[in-house]
């Protein structure tokens, strides 16, 4: 078969299997979409809204909407959404419409404010509309398991429900696979899927275009076969040498005692973490 042929055809079907996998992408979320409530907030405004607290054993729930993105009565269903999850540490949703700092710097802040400065158990869902961000926070055991590469995946998997104002369905979503994941169990990864099999389509277009290159590459002679078919002469007249300097050479070579240090913890006591995404 003709080489180019051949390279057109791999390029053709590696187009097609990325197009597949985009698309199985986009109907995994509005698959999850389309089971969810949308719900249009207008109101940019933020509310001095008294905020919804209840105490189960030793931990907190407190649901705290600032930004007014949610019903009475669906505050009341997040209630029970998170009462699972107060087994494990305190657990709170907060909304913001307004934010002067980063959401990160936010969700940290807030997080340490409502349950304490020092290595407290539990998990805050935060949606800033201000920043357009969704964020997760953890901090004591919580976040050994919803640790920062956990709570990316979270919100890279609901936040197209904030991006249609189903800010219910989006915090639902987010407390149910928090609490998938604290009792051990595993949750949906499809963007790290369709990352996995874009990059095996590339690895194999790249090792087929290498096999093709190389079966048709012109053999590289040898030096001695460069040497032995050149002629080669010169003449060296009046060669003179000048001394221009002397320096000492140490075996083994030292080391300076100077070097870089590496990075260490942060101060101040704050600990947790967690990760968000834009909608």
């Amino acid at each position: 078969m003709n080489k180019k042929k051949l390279i057109l055809i791999v390029l053709c079907i590696c187009t097609l299997l990325f197009t597949f996998n985009v698309r199985a992408e986009e109907d995994i979320f509005d698959t999850v979409s389309d089971n969810n409530e949308v719900v249009d907030s207008e109101s940019s405004e933020e509310f001095d809204v008294e905020p919804t607290e209840e105490v189960v054993g030793q931990y907190k729930i407190i649901i705290e909407d600032d930004a007014d993105l949610l019903t009475d009565e669906q505050e009341k269903e997040l209630l029970k959404d998170m009462r699972p999850l107060s087994e494990y540490g305190n657990i709170a949703f907060k909304s913001i419409s307004t934010n002067n700092t980063s959401t990160n710097d936010f969700a940290r802040t807030y997080y340490h404010d409502m349950f304490g400065h020092g290595v407290s158990n539990g998990s805050l869902f935060l949606i800033d509309m201000d920043n357009r961000e969704i964020y997760i926070f953890s901090d004591g055991n919580n976040y050994k398991i919803i640790n920062n590469s956990k709570a990316y995946l979270i919100t890279d998997n609901i936040y197209k429900m904030a991006s249609a104002g189903d800010y219910y369905g989006c915090a639902s979503e987010a407390y149910a696979e928090m609490y998938t994941l604290l009792a051990g169990g595993k949750i949906m990864e499809p963007m790290r899927h369709i990352s996995n099999g874009v990059l095996a389509i590339v690895i194999s277009f790249f090792t087929t275009f290498l096999i093709v290159l190389s079966s048709s590459r012109i053999k590289k002679a040898n030096n001695s076969e460069i040497i032995k078919n050149c002629d080669v002469a010169f003449n060296a007249n009046n060669i003179v040498g000048t001394k221009t300097g002397t320096h000492r050479v140490y075996s083994p070579v030292s080391e300076s005692s100077g070097g870089s240090s590496g990075g260490g913890g942060g101060g101040g006591g704050s600990s947790g973490g967690g990760g968000g995404h834009s909608f």
